[in-house]
């Protein structure tokens, strides 16, 4: 493999050496012991990503007709923060890349060894690839340390050859051979992601939340922050104020322990790392502190419902085909009283996105703490959309100064960390783009792979390097043997049906009927449409579509045979629309890059309405 370019040796480095107590054949003696880390050959990796399947052509193409579409936003290099970076070099050609660090346990985590083996990964990705970035092929190992080292020996031992290697894409790059021959391409680091734990401790912010000024982003005081509804744009972290903090040493009241390793990467300074995580920040804490209040008032003060009630409810709904598999247990009044639901962050995701329709009957509509949950869901569909237009900025920011004023009045309760996280959140995306494209869902999946690999192995004598090897392996074949689709979509011919609509399509397309190929399910950006399922396009207002048949003439161009839903009517009290059955008008044909949103489907409420939650719907024409 070596011999085929497939495979470059991972690079072993010494994080410390010293002399300490070790086990010879069962014998303990004092002898020299080496902490190791493993780093990836970033530059063969690099190089070998973008010269197969015309990955450097499709990318640049990609960032150059993103960068033309000012009125919606869609990708990192459409931020204000990419085109400040551009500026350092002009006349060349960069593409952005974004690292993720984070920690997992290899061993059973409930077993006597748990935490003993526990490594922290660094994972990189690249923005400018459009619909192939959400795919966990495309997430790539950069290196891997043992978590106990890190806390040992901190960031500069660990990760100094890492950063050393990055500074060494962006300065002097890599020769990428393409078909018009060879191309010289900057490596640009573009944000660090993770969560809000992870992120600190990479970039040597405090690891607690307990300093006077815990923010990333700015220097506002705790106290402050109970109770902030809106950003301070005079107390934004620069790098100059960053500096003075860091001279002054006093981490207690800054937030910030030591300067950051990663501030020697030429374009890249911890002040401009514009990045938040959507799943923590959300769907595992606002979404809790939010639904457990809003609950408790139903309940215990207003009495519209009990928990009998909602449970009832809850574990009957019809949630569909789509969100059946994301349904959590029961609610009791310990998960109450501690402001905490049991449930993952995906659980979450569809409890928000069904609570309306679940209870929303039992609510009046002048209630205020309903008014308030409407108005989060709706900052939640502004947070999942994957592009968004600018338009709504400024609409963003209101509802979220809205949101955290209502909180402190209604719940009479201190805004928490996380809430004020969220008045960030309209800069970080004009800074850096949609927010979805930084959570860390997908990097988590990430971990996974690694996980099944240290369960099919016993050693640990060096469970870093092993797991770098592994990676190698499927690198390697990734790149000899892709597993997905070339196009923006994926497709099997194993789903290639015959339909009852191949002539009516091949008529109005004006086609031969035997160049209609059918098929019973497609996947793109992540999300499955299959027949039956509803999907929503922006025609001067709303429309819903019932998707008839999926059917390809040509490659790359897969569309939906639809049917029209003439009678639906938006009602505002559940965020849905009202579903006359039977009201079905004419045909048409749509292309799934025109679609607003994910696929839906019909879901009946305990009243007997049918309705549907139409998704990310603040896209590039909805003003």
């Amino acid at each position: 493999m070596k011999e085929e370019q497939l495979i470059e040796d991972a690079q072993e480095f010494t994080i410390d050496e010293s002399i300490s107590k070790v086990f010879h054949n069962g014998s303990l003696h004092y002898d020299q012991h080496k902490v190791k880390g493993v780093i990836m050959p970033l530059r063969f990796q690099f190089k070998k990503v973008f010269e197969s399947r015309s990955m450097l052509a499709n990318v640049l193409e990609n960032i150059k007709n993103q960068l033309l579409n000012t009125k919606s936003v869609k990708n990192f290099v459409q931020g204000e923060l990419w085109k400040k970076k551009c500026e350092m070099y002009p006349g060349k050609q960069l593409i952005p890349y974004f690292l993720y660090n984070d920690e997992f346990e290899v061993n059973n985590p409930l077993g006597s060894h748990s935490g003993q083996h526990s490594v922290s990964n660094v994972y990189y990705s690249f923005p400018c690839l459009s619909e192939k970035e959400s795919k966990l092929e495309y997430v790539y190992l950069g290196a891997v340390i043992k978590s106990k080292d890190v806390k040992s020996f901190g960031n500069e031992k660990c990760w100094k050859t890492l950063v050393d290697e990055l500074i060494d894409l962006e300065v002097n790059g890599v020769d990428i051979l393409t078909e018009n021959g060879v191309s010289r391409v900057y490596f640009i680091l573009g944000l660090v992601l993770g969560d809000n734990l992870g992120l600190n401790s990479f970039l040597n912010f405090n690891r607690s939340f307990v300093s006077t000024s815990f923010c990333r982003f700015c220097k506002m005081n705790k106290l402050e922050t109970h109770t902030a509804n809106v950003e301070n744009i005079s107390l934004m972290l620069s790098e100059i104020n960053y500096q003075v903090d860091v001279t002054e040493n006093l981490s207690s009241e800054s937030g910030i322990r030591k300067i950051s390793l990663l501030n020697e990467i030429p374009s890249f300074h911890v002040v401009d790392n514009y990045s938040v995580d959507v799943m923590h920040d959300v769907f595992e804490g606002v979404c809790h502190y939010d639904l457990t209040h809003a609950l408790t008032y139903f309940m215990e003060t207003a009495k519209y419902f009990n928990l009998e009630t909602l449970n009832s409810r809850k574990s009957n709904f019809d949630y569909g085909p789509i969100e059946i598999d994301n349904t959590s247990g029961d609610i009791t009044t310990t998960h109450l009283s501690k402001k905490h639901l049991k449930m993952s962050a995906r659980e979450m995701m569809t409890f928000a996105y069904c609570f309306p329709l679940m209870i929303g009957d039992l609510v009046p509509q002048d209630d205020e703490v309903w008014k308030f949950i409407l108005n989060f869901f709706e900052i939640i569909d502004m947070i999942l959309c994957y592009e968004i237009n600018t338009a709504i900025i400024d609409l963003f920011r209101h509802k979220i100064s809205m949101h955290n004023t209502d909180y402190v009045r209604l719940f009479n309760d201190n805004l928490k960390a996380k809430h004020h996280n969220l008045t960030h959140y309209p800069t970080v995306l004009r800074k850096s783009g949609p927010l979805k494209a930084f959570w860390c869902f997908k990097y988590e999946s990430k971990h996974r792979q690694f996980k099944v690999y240290s369960h099919a192995t016993t050693s640990r004598k060096n469970i870093c390097l092993s797991l770098a090897r592994k990676y190698q392996l499927q690198f390697a074949y990734s790149i000899v043997e892709p597993t997905i689709n070339d196009g923006w979509y994926t497709i099997n011919e194993s789903d290639q049906t015959k339909s009852g609509y191949d002539s009516i399509i091949s008529r109005i397309l004006k086609v031969s009927n035997t160049s209609v190929k059918s098929f019973s399910k497609t996947k793109c950006n992540g999300y499955m449409f299959k027949s039956g399922f509803y999907v929503a396009v922006y025609e001067n207002d709303i429309e819903i579509y019932l998707i008839l048949n999926i059917f390809m003439v040509e490659i790359n161009s897969i569309a939906l045979f639809c049917q029209k839903l003439n009678m639906i009517e938006y009602n505002p009290h559940y965020l849905a629309y009202d579903i006359v059955q039977g009201q079905l008008g004419e045909f048409s044909i749509i292309n799934i890059k025109d679609l607003v949103g994910p696929p839906l489907t019909k879901i009946k409420t305990s009243r007997g309405r049918t309705m549907i939650k139409v998704k990310e719907y603040y896209s590039a024409n909805i003003i």
